[in-house]
């Protein structure tokens, strides 16, 4: 049941956050390309800006038309950024050629393929599978290079998409084609996941998004909209939208600030319920949302059945007004999606956990002074402001002391 039947159908405009990871921010650096999550009119959702300054928490960024300051969390970084590595879906340019970005101006991005400049939208490109720093394998051999040894792709590509590969001899280039991904790069693809192919054919062009069916050791089969193949997992990329995920539309007739949840792949499209409906959409058309299924989140705002401040865990639901459903230990309550923000130390690492959990358990039976809990988090990296705010909604004794109980539930609601 919803706190209030209002809050259910009102459109309310606050300020949402990134699903970054707090410690995520500071790869919101200068030079690098970012989406705004604060919809204009100059600043159509889909529009890709740079960085200019980053002072504390705030961000510059260049856009087409404006320049604009706004806090990190507003930002996303996008998934092509300067120096990758870039197959081009335009028309005169070859599906197997490999281009490097070079620049973003005037909200589109320059690349150099094929020994020549192009300019191209963000829909026009696919990231490559290989990437500067990627580890890869020949799939032939030589007495320079024998069968199965490892090399680092370096940040070169020349006119015919050869790139250079280090090697423990020495520098090569390498025909794009032949290299694959190491083999333990190919693990993480499993049944349902969307994904590219590295192998252009015929009956799947670049670009096309197919599902992974089987998956039996190293060996993966994954269907496309005209045929089902079968390949080493290495030759998959995982696709950066998949099932369940939260996704706006850049479609028109879509507000930008709806929110979508992805149902299906069908036919190489996405099938989306967005708004109450059912739209059909290709890859290119949607966006991550800020926020996904998984994390945790405060609500913006407070009442008798939600207090201010307590954490909760986004689920896989929302309806046609963009209210999405959030667990909270004490229920679950459909909230406006702008109205959420990333709860402070939402994606701790395993790590970090288990030592606060240990420290927690060595001192005073489970309970530490606030200063001393804000102090550790600073040594685990964290930020002061972040442990500050923490700490201010956890329950504290009259000893002015908060407990590891306490911390866990905050951080892990159930």
């Amino acid at each position: 049941v919803p706190p209030s039947s209002s809050r259910d159908a009102a459109r309310r405009n606050v300020e949402r956050t990134s699903s970054m990871a707090l410690g995520d921010w500071d790869e919101v650096a200068v030079g690098k390309y970012v989406y705004w999550s604060n919809v204009q009119d100059d600043v159509p959702l889909a529009d890709l800006g740079e960085v200019l300054s980053a002072d504390g928490s705030n961000r510059v960024v260049r856009f087409a038309k404006k320049e604009v300051k706004d806090k990190v969390w507003m930002f996303r970084l996008a998934d092509i950024q300067k120096e990758t590595f870039v197959h081009a879906v335009v028309d005169g340019v070859s599906p197997h050629s490999v281009g490097l970005v070079r620049e973003l101006k005037g909200g589109q991005l320059l690349v150099h393929i094929e020994g020549n400049g192009l300019t191209a939208n963000r829909t026009d490109l696919l990231k490559s599978q290989l990437q500067p720093g990627s580890r890869v394998r020949w799939t032939i051999s030589s007495d320079d290079i024998p069968r199965g040894e490892l090399g680092e792709v370096l940040l070169d590509v020349n006119a015919y998409s050869d790139i250079k590969v280090k090697f423990s001899a020495g520098e090569f280039r390498m025909r794009y084609s032949e290299m694959v991904l190491a083999s333990e790069c190919g693990n993480s693809i499993t049944v349902g996941q969307y994904v590219y192919w590295s192998n252009v054919q015929d009956g799947v062009p670049l670009g096309d998004l197919g599902e992974v069916l089987s998956a039996d050791g190293s060996n993966r089969v994954v269907r496309f909209a005209k045929k089902e193949v079968k390949d080493k997992a290495w030759m998959f990329r995982l696709a950066e939208i998949q099932k369940d995920a939260f996704v706006h539309a850049t479609t028109s007739g879509i507000p930008p600030d709806a929110v979508g949840v992805v149902k299906d792949l069908k036919d190489g499209h996405l099938l989306v319920h967005i708004e109450g409906n059912g739209l059909t959409e290709h890859r290119t058309n949607l966006l991550n949302s800020s926020l996904q299924p998984g994390l945790r989140v405060r609500w913006t705002k407070s009442d008798e059945q939600i207090p201010r401040g307590h954490v909760g865990e986004v689920l896989a639901d929302v309806n046609a007004y963009s209210d999405v459903k959030v667990k909270f230990p004490f229920g679950e309550f459909r909230l406006r999606y702008s109205e959420m923000t990333q709860a402070p130390l939402s994606a701790i690492p395993e790590e970090p956990l288990a030592k606060l959990k240990r420290i927690f358990n060595d001192f005073r039976g489970g309970r530490l002074p606030v200063e001393d809990f804000v102090d550790i988090l600073k040594r685990l990296g964290f930020a002061e402001t972040d442990g500050l705010d923490l700490s201010s909604q956890l329950p504290r004794g009259k000893d002015g002391t908060c407990s590891g109980k306490d911390f866990i539930s905050y951080l892990f609601p159930r």
